[in-house]
């Protein structure tokens, strides 16, 4: 056995320095590596650094909202964050993202619902109710860190999503758990 002093810098990828924390905590093991196959990971602390967890909405006009939402994802993923995506609104069709989740994270939650474009055909209003099912699931349950709730901004400007419920909802998500939501033309209630 050897004994080991570990650093473990705890951070937000959502709430930056504010929410970091820095721990040293002893372990005895043969190796680094046999820590990992036995663990699963290096140690880490506890993910509830901050209480009630943070909401952040990109929102606007143009490009990058989705993207910028995946990053921070990523972020997460590379810090060995739980993380959850839904994405509302758009089509079935395969992407770069869900292909990118699905290989090298296959246990990540990547779920897609939606038609598309409004002017397509269909369903769209149930697609975003059974969406917003799923979400408010995991809202409540998900006992990872991070949930993205992609394209939920335009399920609610379209009535498909009440606002008043995705309200509650996002008041009363599960303790420590950061989301963040995406969408042009976010509500004013929304973004207080």
């Amino acid at each position: 056995m050897n004994e080991y002093e570990v650093l473990i810098e705890t951070i937000n990828p959502c709430g930056g320095e504010a929410h970091s924390k820095k721990e040293f905590k002893d372990i005895a093991v043969e190796s680094p590596e046999s820590y990992v196959r036995a663990e699963g990971r290096w140690p880490i602390l506890d993910s509830g650094k901050n209480a009630s967890g943070d909401v952040v909405i990109t929102t606007g006009d143009g490009k990058g909202k989705t993207s910028g939402a995946l990053g921070m994802t990523v972020r997460a993923l590379g810090w060995g964050w739980r993380v959850a995506v839904v994405q509302f609104m758009k089509g079935d069709r395969e992407t770069g993202e869900r292909s990118f989740f699905r290989t090298h994270f296959p246990e990540m939650i990547f779920e897609q619902y939606g038609l598309g474009l409004l002017s397509r055909p269909g369903d769209h209003a149930g697609m975003a109710q059974r969406g917003w099912a799923r979400a408010r699931e995991l809202l409540a349950e998900f006992p990872g860190e991070l949930l993205g709730l992609d394209e939920l901004n335009n399920a609610l400007t379209h009535g498909f999503v009440d606002l008043d419920e995705a309200l509650d909802a996002l008041k009363r998500r599960r303790e420590a758990l950061n989301v963040i939501v995406t969408g042009r033309y976010a509500p004013p209630e929304l973004v207080e």
